[in-house]
């Protein structure tokens, strides 16, 4: 069994991460939605198309409004204090008040290390964030690998 240094995630930290995997997930959306909403509102006939193109042109920036809505109860539960053990090919997530939640590593889609955080990619499109940092560095090497985390 590894387990983590207790750590805890901040709203801001969440809400960029959880930015940067609807984007690295839906990117070509979000390529093709500004392009259909400015070539609509150069070339639209009507007022409607125009506006639609509006719309879609300013969607994108919208993400992160809806990222912190979406991300409430996972934020809840990261924002408290919160540690994690490696046992069996699971995570176990513990927090201080004797909550938590549990992730089978065969519904994990994707492990891999970005930046500060591994992140787990969830078959339902959900992850989860670990602090690099909250794994004890004699311990990394066997939870990369007992995690499956990608280089």
């Amino acid at each position: 069994m590894i387990r983590s240094k207790v750590f805890t995630i901040t709203r801001p930290q969440l809400v960029r991460a959880a930015s940067e995997q609807y984007l690295r997930r839906m990117w070509p959306v979000f390529v093709a939605f500004p392009v259909f909403g400015l070539l609509a509102m150069i070339f639209g006939g009507n007022i409607l198309l125009r506006a639609i193109g509006f719309l879609a042109f300013v969607w994108p920036f919208s993400i992160p409004a809806r990222v912190v809505m979406a991300s409430w109860g996972k934020a809840k539960l990261l924002m408290r204090r919160t540690s994690v053990s490696l046992e069996e090919r699971t995570l176990y997530f513990h927090d201080e008040e004797g909550g938590g939640m549990m992730l089978p590593l065969d519904q994990v889609r994707r492990a891999h290390r970005r930046g500060p955080y591994y992140v787990f990619e969830t078959r339902a499109f959900n992850f989860a964030l670990i602090p690099v940092d909250a794994i004890k560095e004699p311990d990394r090497a066997s939870f990369e690998s007992g995690a499956g985390i990608l280089s």
